[in-house]
């Protein structure tokens, strides 16, 4: 949410009604608006209707000055359009080019940071020993630190495959099984999530405050993540309550949960199937959003 006071007045004066549409507000920020409730209500009750994400949201605009009447709850749009089919060409493209045999666990790391990749490798390399066939996925956030990634992965001891070096023209020759893949390309991290039977989301041990878990959920993985993911609060949150995510507190908790997801597959299964149903049961929030405007606009 970010709201510029001057142009909501100018609209206001204008006689342009404003809609705030896939409205977040976080406790935080919530706070930080409470100080100048006084100035700023004024702006507020000038919001001619706000389509939030969730009933907090929706309370704490109320609370600074939006009519209750024009506030309505439509849900995320984030969940709404994952391209999850099972035979998903980008998904089937890519486990072609990695050499991932179908029946082979995936454990996959996205969006991450530093130090997550070394972490989730030290991780894998530890649970080789007991699940020989299981693989590994790394995607960095960023594009600037593929190298970087690479040459860790490389320093290890492991066999490396770039996914920047692999193209359906000229096949890569045969890689072992205990090669790391890496997804150093762009554009292509939702069909890779598509791979993953236990997930990591990145960016949650760190500053950044998480990623995106909604993918790797609507895939039917079973998701964890650190816990700094104030970014998608309440996405963790509707998540948490349908038991569909182990968050972790530490990379030390990484190990036991991994380990105790390959030794019992139906557990996995059950937490990966919940994910899924909870992102299909929360889209509808673009057509929701639309109906909306229309009904008002």
């Amino acid at each position: 949410l970010e709201l510029w006071p001057g142009l909501l007045l100018e609209c206001s004066r204008q006689q342009v009604p404003v809609a705030i549409v896939n409205a977040r507000l976080s406790e935080r920020s919530f706070r930080r608006y409470l100080r100048g409730t006084r100035l700023l209500q004024p702006v507020f009750s000038r919001i001619a209707h706000v389509a939030a994400q969730s009933q907090p949201c929706a309370e704490r605009l109320q609370r600074l000055g939006v009519p209750a009447d024009r506030i309505h709850l439509t849900g995320s749009v984030k969940f709404d359009g994952v391209a999850c089919s099972p035979q998903h060409p980008p998904t089937q493209l890519l486990r072609k080019l990695f050499q991932i045999a179908p029946d082979a666990p995936v454990l996959m790391a996205g969006s991450t940071q530093a130090p997550e990749e070394r972490c989730i490798l030290d991780v894998w390399q530890q649970l080789r020993r007991l699940h020989p066939t299981l693989q590994l996925i790394l995607v960095p956030r960023h594009r600037e630190r593929f190298d970087e990634v690479a040459e860790l992965v490389q320093a290890a001891g492991v066999p490396l495959l770039r996914r920047s070096q692999l193209s359906p023209d000229s096949p890569a020759p045969h890689v072992d099984s205990d090669c790391v893949r890496l997804l150093d390309t762009i554009g292509e991290l939702s069909a890779c999530w598509g791979l993953a039977d236990i997930a990591f989301v990145g960016g949650s041990f760190g500053s950044r405050g998480g990623q995106n878990m909604i993918e790797p959920a609507a895939w039917g993985a079973a998701v964890t993540f650190g816990p700094n993911t104030w970014n998608f609060r309440d996405v963790v949150q509707i998540f948490r309550d349908a038991d569909a995510c182990r968050p972790v507190q530490s990379p030390a908790e990484l190990l036991p949960l991994i380990q105790h997801w390959l030794d019992q597959p139906l557990e996995r299964q059950r937490i990966g199937t919940a994910a899924a149903s909870v992102v299909r049961n929360q889209q509808g929030a673009v057509v929701a959003t639309v109906r909306l405007l229309q009904t008002h606009f």
